[in-house]
C-alpha cells in the first residue's frame, strides 16, 4: 500500500488538559479579586463563561465541519451577522415572526455556502480568502439595510433564549448542537470518503450544514441581545470565532480537529472574553488582546506538528 508523509499534532492531549486548566483559571483570576466571596460568585462566573462561550462556540463549530478542507471559512461570521439582523427584524412580530425571519435567513445562507463551496474546491486558495473577505464586510454592511436602526427582539422565543440562568438557554442550544454534529460527522465522512467527491456533493455535505450553523449562531446572539442591532456580528466576533478553533488545537495545516479541540477551545474563548470584560478592556484593546492570542496558538500548532510516514488520505476534493 502506498504511504505518504502526514502531519501529527503532538501533545494534544496535554494541549487539552492546559487549555481547559486556563479556561477555569482566567475568570476565577479576575472575579477573586473583588470583595464579594467566590463562592457567592459562582453562580454569576459560570454564566458569564458559558453564555460568552456559545455564540462564537457555534460559529466555531461551523468551522470545525470545514477544517477538513484544509482552511477556515470566515464568511459564515458574515452570514451570521446577516441572519441575526434578518432574523432580528421579523421577531418584532412574535414568534411566527421569529421562524419566518429564520427560513429567509437560512434561505439567504444558501447560495453564500454553495459560492463558497465552489471557490474552496475549484478555485485558487487565494480567490477563496478574498471571496470570504468580501461576504464578511460585505454582509456586515448589508445588515444596516436590513435594521437600520435598533429594533427590540424580547418577547416569546427570544425572550426564552436569551433568559440568563445558571447555565444560560443559549449554551444549552450551543451543546445540542455539538451533539447533532457528533451525530452527523461519521455520516459526512462515509459520504466523502473516496476523497474524490466533486463540489456538489461538497456544498451539500459540508458547507451547507455549517452556514445553517451560523444562521443558529445568528439567532442565538439576537436572543442574547434582546435586539436586531445595525452593528451586526462581523467585526465583533470574527476574531473570537477563530480564537474558539484554534485554542483547542484544531490545526489547519494538518487539517485535524475534533469535537472535543472545538469544545475546549469555545470555552477558552469565553473564559478569556469574560476575563477581558471583568478586566474593564476597552473594545479596540479586546480585539488586540483577542488577536494576539490567535497568533500565539497558530504559531504554537505549527511548532508542535512532526511529519510521520502514514496512509496517504487526499483532502476533500482533491483528485487522485
Amino acid at each position: 500500500m502506498v504511504t505518504a508523509p502526514t502531519l501529527v499534532r503532538r501533545g494534544q492531549p496535554a494541549w487539552l488538559l492546559l487549555g481547559a486548566s486556563a479556561t477555569v483559571v482566567m475568570p476565577l483570576a479576575a472575579f477573586g479579586r473583588h470583595a464579594t466571596p467566590l463562592p457567592e460568585l459562582m453562580p454569576a462566573i459560570l454564566g458569564g463563561v458559558l453564555a460568552n462561550a456559545a455564540i462564537p462556540g457555534v460559529i466555531a463549530l461551523s468551522q470545525y465541519m470545514l477544517v477538513r478542507t484544509g482552511r477556515m471559512e470566515l464568511s459564515v461570521v458574515g452570514v451570521a451577522g446577516l441572519s441575526s439582523a434578518v432574523i432580528g427584524v421579523n421577531s418584532a412580530h412574535g414568534n411566527a415572526g421569529t421562524l419566518v425571519g429564520l427560513l429567509a435567513a437560512a434561505l439567504l445562507a444558501l447560495p453564500f455556502a454553495l459560492i463558497s463551496a465552489f471557490l474552496t474546491v475549484k478555485a485558487d486558495i487565494g480567490y477563496a480568502m478574498v471571496a470570504a473577505v468580501a461576504v464578511v464586510l460585505g454582509a456586515d454592511q448589508l445588515v444596516t439595510e436590513v435594521a437600520p436602526e435598533t429594533v427590540d427582539a424580547d418577547e416569546g422565543l427570544m425572550a426564552v433564549l436569551g433568559s440568563g440562568t445558571y447555565v444560560p438557554v443559549a449554551f444549552l442550544v450551543a451543546a445540542a448542537l455539538f451533539a447533532g454534529v457528533a451525530w452527523c460527522a461519521p455520516r459526512q465522512q462515509a459520504a466523502l470518503a473516496t476523497g474524490t467527491a466533486g463540489w456538489v456533493r461538497i456544498a451539500f455535505v459540508l458547507y451547507v450544514p455549517a452556514f445553517l450553523l451560523a444562521v443558529l449562531a445568528g439567532l442565538l446572539y439576537t436572543a442574547r441581545v434582546q435586539a436586531a442591532t445595525p452593528q451586526g456580528l462581523g467585526e465583533k466576533f470574527v476574531l473570537v470565532c477563530v480564537l474558539a478553533v484554534v485554542a483547542g488545537g484544531a490545526s489547519l495545516k494538518a487539517h485535524r480537529a475534533s469535537l472535543a479541540d472545538v469544545a475546549v477551545g469555545s470555552l477558552f474563548a469565553g473564559s478569556f472574553s469574560t476575563f477581558l470584560y471583568v478586566e474593564g478592556v476597552s473594545a479596540s484593546r479586546f480585539n488586540v488582546y483577542v488577536a494576539v492570542a490567535c497568533l500565539a496558538f497558530t504559531l504554537l500548532d505549527c511548532l508542535r506538528l512532526r511529519r510521520v510516514p502514514a496512509v496517504g488520505t487526499p483532502p476533500v476534493g482533491a483528485t487522485v
